[in-house]
């Protein structure tokens, strides 16, 4: 009866320890690496080699494995130290060597002291003393990780886009920014091209004259990455366009001839752009923003005796979003 009692308390303690000492791990990974590299299981097990043992910190992170050729392969690792994210882009020969340096940048986010110690050890033995008659040696020095210049990537992305309060009715389009993510830092330069929209006058002119306009505009915004998560970014930004704008007139009477003109004005912005990274290079994005024009053009009708008609004023602020895909390079 004792040893039954002896054995169930045992049990007891196993069943409790075993959740504590896995809630413990000081590195969780998620490795996403094509066939034939090192499991992630394998990462792990050099960080915990590495450590040895209790570690002050604990370290969430991302591994995107790419390979760019026979020989070249890249890694890009997204880490999260107790609420303090960061991010790192390495190249090697092998899959084995991104998955060695992973396992030592992993550790050393967890435990410097300790990542240090290991490096060292993997030195090769130093040289003999040289002769008296040689120059005196500089002093040994622990050696160092290599201080590396902040993450850079180009962006491509291609995008639908919607309008509301540009023009008289709801406008729809296609976009196409190129970028580049430098840090915790995104700039972009776009292009938008609009789908044809109708304009027509009021009063006496309801229904009688109007416009077929087609919009075209470039924009540059900056942006700031706020990081979520290792795959997710909302990112505020602040930007500037030109509107370039072409108009078709079609009179319904014989007083109103047609004619076709052009005007542009520029544009200040403010967008919300989210990032969701979905595998490898490619990421599903968003954007809602507003516009505000520097300028009003108003769009109008001139008849026989070059008399002028108003027919439609761009209005003081637009909403805009877009919804589609973009790529990092690398």
């Amino acid at each position: 009866m004792r040893l039954t009692k002896l054995s169930l308390i045992l049990a007891s303690g196993v069943m409790f320890i075993a959740p504590v000492a896995r809630a413990q791990e000081p590195v969780s990974l998620a490795w996403n690496a094509p066939a034939g590299c090192p499991a992630g299981e394998a990462v792990l097990a050099e960080v915990k080699a590495i450590l040895g043992g209790p570690t002050p910190h604990r370290v969430t992170a991302r591994a995107e494995v790419t390979q760019l050729g026979p020989d070249h392969w890249s890694v890009h690792v997204v880490t999260d130290v107790d609420g303090t994210l960061g991010e790192r882009t390495l190249d090697a020969d092998s899959c084995a060597s991104l998955a060695n340096a992973t396992a030592l940048i992993l550790a050393w986010a967890v435990d410097p002291v300790k990542a240090r110690a290991a490096m060292a050890a993997k030195q090769p033995e130093p040289a003999p003393p040289a002769p008296a008659s040689a120059a005196t040696p500089s002093p040994d020095r622990t050696p160092q990780p290599a201080s590396s210049p902040l993450p850079l990537a180009a962006v491509v992305a291609v995008s639908g886009m919607g309008d509301v309060g540009t023009l008289q009715s709801p406008g729809g389009g296609v976009q196409v920014a190129l970028g580049a993510l430098i840090g915790p830092l995104r700039f972009e330069l776009s292009g938008d091209y609009w789908g044809t929209q109708d304009i027509s006058g009021k009063g006496p002119l309801q229904d009688a004259v109007g416009a077929k306009v087609h919009l075209l505009d470039a924009g540059l915004r900056a942006c700031f990455r706020w990081r979520l998560d290792p795959r997710f970014e909302l990112d505020p930004c602040l930007g500037a366009g030109l509107v370039l704008a072409t108009s078709d007139g079609y009179p319904a009477s014989s007083t109103f001839q047609p004619a076709h003109n052009s005007g542009d004005w520029m544009t200040l912005h403010a967008d919300l752009l989210a990032a969701w990274r979905l595998a490898g290079p490619l990421s599903l994005r968003a954007t809602v923003g507003v516009e505000a024009p520097l300028a009003h053009p108003t769009f109008v009708v001139t008849n026989d005796t070059n008399a002028s008609k108003p027919l439609y004023t761009v209005g003081d602020v637009g909403g805009t979003a877009t919804l589609g895909v973009e790529a990092h390079f690398p």
